[in-house]
């Protein structure tokens, strides 16, 4: 292998060694709490908004704040008595959407989406012929966008290619 290619090599596994990580804390362990540090602070940061317009009427009769908690909810480490109702939500949804660890592989090729910013996708692969994706084969994947930061790898979107806009409303998709 020559050093350009070592390079780009060792990197990809830095990029997927954070996405399995990252799924296994969410997927195995239930543990958003665990992968927010995973996870880029711009997607922690419209997660918070989003899910924080979704259940506005009941915060808004609680007398939360919504600038207030979603700053709370997207530090690294979140230390909000709402956060066990923001964590129970995104792992249902996230356990029905992203395949099982168990049955679950990441592909081999990422795809360039911005500068310092790379999809990849997550496969089941419970019925692949000996794990692998056979030519000409459709399987429905679960995309996985990272943003490299300028120290690590971090994920930046789920189930979407697009580049997460913090807002209110956020732009998820």
């Amino acid at each position: 292998m020559d050093p350009d290619e070592r390079v780009r090599f060792l990197g990809h596994l830095k990029l997927l060694r954070v996405a399995e990580d990252f799924l296994a804390l969410v997927r195995h362990d239930g543990d958003l709490r665990a992968a927010w540090p995973l996870v880029d602070p711009d997607f922690r940061h419209c997660l918070a908004q989003q899910w924080l317009i979704d259940n506005r009427q009941d915060l808004d009769a609680e007398g939360f704040d919504r600038d207030q908690v979603a700053a709370a909810f997207a530090e690294e480490e979140p230390d909000h008595p709402l956060w066990h109702h923001f964590e129970r939500v995104h792992l249902r949804e996230w356990n029905r959407a992203i395949p099982s660890p168990d049955v679950s592989g990441i592909g081999a090729n990422t795809r360039l989406v911005a500068p310092d910013v790379e999809v990849l996708y997550v496969h089941d692969t419970s019925d692949m012929e000996d794990g692998q994706w056979l030519r000409g084969e459709q399987r429905r994947a679960f995309p996985a966008l990272m943003r490299w930061d300028g120290q690590r790898w971090r994920v930046l979107n789920l189930g979407s290619e697009s580049v997460p806009q913090p807002g209110w409303p956020p732009t998820l998709t």
